[in-house]
């Protein structure tokens, strides 16, 4: 597993539960200056392997859409002078249907995209207040991939899944919807909910549904391991909070294939 030092670039613009649990003030773009992102980078860079371990350093921009982010290609090419071996994007994918952004960040630098997804289909469109966010999102990542086959570069896309009260039911199909954007691995923060037993059971429904679509799960949010049944002491929470993990390597998924039975 890969760790990631999360760099925050400014807050809003990424995909909320919009329509029911964000105050409309909270929604409103506010990318950071440029200035103080690199001082960020450049200290997390000069600081890697006290507190991190593994390959690296390697950063990911997060809390805001970094493709409305005026100074993203600066950005990305100051990661990279300072030495940063890996820069993994969290972003909703829409923009990479834009002719010339997907081979814009590859040529930059970026191989890692970590797509932020609330529900499968029309219920993260809702759930976001977005209309056709959830295709822009599997026709971006499809961008990416193809961008880099065509480049023969190797490419990691993974999958940051917030969940509240709103998607907690829809989870196991959030997870094979994940899988059909040809993500490897998936970060499940369950920390706006509390650790209560049924919550659990859609938890596990959603592990399930990611083991079975060859997607690596992770959970964060809830304090200590997950009592699962016996077999899932894989599932754990993120230890360390600010980082994230992916796996190395990653491939378009085959077609994903939820759970007989689920909602």
């Amino acid at each position: 597993m890969i760790s990631f030092a999360e760099v925050p670039i400014g807050s809003g613009g990424l995909p909320t539960c919009a329509q029911y649990c964000s105050a409309p003030s909270g929604l409103a773009p506010d990318p950071r200056p440029s200035d103080d992102i690199t001082r960020d980078l450049q200290a997390i860079c000069e600081s890697w392997g006290l507190g991190q371990s593994g390959p690296g350093p390697n950063c990911s921009f997060i809390g805001f859409e970094p493709f409305a982010h005026r100074q993203l290609p600066a950005l990305i090419g100051a990661a990279a002078s300072l030495g940063y071996e890996r820069i993994r994007l969290r972003t909703d994918a829409g923009a990479l249907t834009r002719p010339g952004n997907a081979e814009g960040i590859l040529g930059a630098g970026v191989h890692h995209l970590e797509v932020v997804v609330l529900a499968a289909d029309d219920a993260h469109d809702r759930l976001t207040a977005r209309p056709g966010l959830f295709n822009a999102a599997e026709e971006g990542c499809a961008a990416f991939f193809s961008a880099a086959g065509a480049e023969g570069v190797s490419v990691v896309v993974s999958a940051y899944v917030p969940v509240c009260r709103h998607s907690l039911v829809g989870l196991p199909l959030a997870a094979a919807a994940v899988a059909r954007l040809g993500a490897a691995s998936m970060l499940i923060d369950v920390s706006s909910l509390p650790d209560t037993a049924e919550n659990r059971l859609h938890l596990i429904e959603a592990l399930d549904t990611a083991t079975i679509n060859r997607v690596a799960a992770t959970v964060t949010g809830w304090d200590g391991p997950l009592p699962l049944p016996w077999g899932w002491g894989v599932w754990q929470p993120v230890p360390a909070p600010g980082l994230s993990a992916s796996t190395a390597a990653a491939a378009p998924g085959s077609g994903a294939k939820p759970l007989q039975g689920l909602p």
